[in-house]
């Protein structure tokens, strides 16, 4: 497996963050298919961040290649209330909203999404990925900024490939997704 990240604009012009895990040797195809299928999608802003997920969850399972294993998105849109603008897992399931819990994707991987905050999709054994969630648990309700830095580091001493996503828009909220690969980590500016 292999992760990274991207940046990409759709037709109308609304500009979203990608983090991405697929099979390995298909990452460069992977980010020609959304800058590619991107040019044709379009969003549709609104201003309610339940409408904006649900239209992030359907954007990431069309412009998806087929080798995508977890991806996620990150935008920041004005909105009327709470946090949104993220999601993360697997865009072929189907898509539900955060559980704030450790979650196992069908294709293997781990996913924790907390809502109106952050999520991971992450490799690991099950035993570790527990341990995981406990720390991450642990600093959910921290700062976003200070919480994702630390899961961050967290997941690069114990999984070997992941992606991190948070939500873009609200008060507090963080435009940010970064990819991790055998202990290198690539990350939004």
């Amino acid at each position: 497996m292999e992760a990274d990240i991207i940046n990409i604009v759709t037709s109308d012009k609304v500009e979203c963050l990608i983090a991405f895990i697929c099979h390995n040797g298909f990452k460069e195809v992977v980010k020609e298919d959304y800058m590619k299928k991107a040019e044709n999608f379009i969003f549709g802003i609104s201003r309610d961040v339940y409408a904006i997920d649900v239209r992030l969850a359907q954007m990431l399972t069309e412009l998806s290649h087929k080798s995508v294993l977890s991806c996620g998105a990150s935008l920041c849109v004005n909105v009327d209330a709470m946090n949104g603008g993220g999601v993360i897992g697997d865009p072929f399931s189907e898509s539900e909203s955060a559980s704030d819990g450790l979650e196992r994707q069908k294709n293997g991987l781990w996913c924790i999404a907390y809502s109106g905050k952050f999520g991971c999709a992450f490799d690991s054994d099950e035993n570790t990925a527990k341990c995981i969630f406990k720390e991450i648990d642990k600093i959910h309700k921290n700062n976003i900024k200070i919480a994702v830095s630390n899961m961050e580091k967290l997941l690069l001493e114990k999984s070997g490939t992941f992606i991190v996503v948070s939500d873009g828009c609200g008060e507090g909220a963080l435009r940010y997704v970064s990819a991790g690969n055998n202990k290198k980590i690539k990350r939004t500016k």
